[in-house]
């Protein structure tokens, strides 16, 4: 199994895409515990900000699980048209936050988070349009569709682009989407030239197909081949430590001086830490390659476990059904892994059905 999986880079490629969703779902529902559990202790307590700190080293998930797509759908020997876009991508999210938040409204209702009134279905239609809902984690399904509208023309670039050509442009992203805001709001100085892009997300497609392309390299000898694997293996082990260092000393930071500038930036997706970090654990993994059932069963579970796993966090959050810190910060893991697991058992049970699973 291994010399075949060896021999064909697109198997190896896929697998570690897998693996790279399976972990970075892991982390989303991880980072969304301790984020619930804000609430069960005060700001001033060491359990407080031990929870923010390891909610913080979180953040490079989310990032992940859009490389994973740029990774994906910015393939070359795909056909990625505005046909396919407005076919196929677009209305799979449309029709899972139309039903995702009809559903969540019910359970609102159901759990008396809130009631129903007249205004009920009015503005349960405004907040679908505007993003605005209770529901917070649903703004990733309107960033996608924001990304698949654009993905037509970067994938026309990267077809006809050279390695070179990719890299650049990843660079210029990176420059004016990630360390030009965070500069002119540390110097309070506005940039004039800047790139019209609205969002960090485009950054990180783009940084998917590239790191890929870069595991699809090939060496003139094993001997090269696997020193390459080495020196990317160390790279990326060194963007995750420093990307550990980095953000658990902006945090710590923030937290003992309440310096709100430094806590929206650690928090922001587009904290050029952050964006290394993402890189790290994405090149990481990929390029281990490998097979692994569990998390490959995970994967294909990992879009309804994003949209399910808020539903009990709420209920715990809300209702304040038990306070995790009574036992200890490690008790938040544990939690997180009962979390997680439910989420995984109603997501399992409902792509049984045929209509949800496209869905899912």
């Amino acid at each position: 199994m291994e010399t075949k999986q060896n021999a064909n880079p697109t198997i190896r490629r896929n697998t570690g895409l897998s693996h790279v969703r399976a972990i970075s779902c892991i982390a989303v529902v991880i980072l969304h515990t301790f984020f619930a559990c804000f609430s069960f202790v005060g700001k001033d307590t060491i359990q407080y900000r031990s929870a923010v700190l390891i909610r913080n080293l979180m953040f490079w998930s989310v990032p992940c699980f859009v490389m994973v797509t740029g990774a994906l759908l910015l393939d070359p020997s795909r056909n990625i048209s505005y046909k396919k876009v407005f076919g196929k991508y677009i209305p799979r999210m449309l029709a899972a936050l139309v039903v995702f938040s009809a559903l969540f409204l019910l359970v609102d209702i159901g759990f008396g988070f809130t009631s129903w009134s007249r205004d009920t279905v009015p503005e349960f239609f405004k907040s679908l349009l505007t993003g605005q809902g209770q529901w917070s984690h649903m703004w990733y399904l309107y960033t996608m569709i924001g990304l698949y509208l654009i993905m037509p023309v970067l994938h026309a670039f990267v077809r006809v682009s050279d390695r070179k050509a990719l890299g650049a442009l990843t660079l210029i992203f990176f420059i004016f989407l990630s360390v030009v805001p965070i500069l002119s709001t540390v110097t309070d100085l506005p940039f004039g030239i800047y790139i019209p892009v609205i969002t960090i997300y485009p950054l990180y497609l783009v940084l998917g197909r590239f790191l890929v392309t870069d595991g699809l390299q090939t060496e003139e000898t094993s001997g090269e081949k696997q020193k390459g694997r080495g020196r990317r293996t160390g790279l990326f082990s060194c963007l995750i430590v420093a990307f550990a260092i980095g953000i658990s000393i902006c945090t710590l930071i923030y937290l003992h001086k309440d310096n709100a500038m430094l806590r929206e930036m650690v928090t922001d997706y587009s904290f050029p830490i952050i964006v290394l970090g993402a890189v790290g654990v994405f090149g990481l993994t990929e390029s281990l390659g490998g097979h692994n059932k569990v998390l490959e069963f995970i994967d294909k579970h990992a879009f309804g476990i994003y949209l399910i796993h808020m539903v009990p966090l709420k209920i715990l959050a809300v209702k304040k059904l038990f306070n995790p810190f009574d036992v200890g910060v490690w008790f938040v893991f544990v939690v997180a892994v009962g979390i997680f697991l439910i989420s995984l058992l109603i997501t399992y049970l409902l792509r049984l059905l045929p209509i949800v699973r496209k869905l899912l």
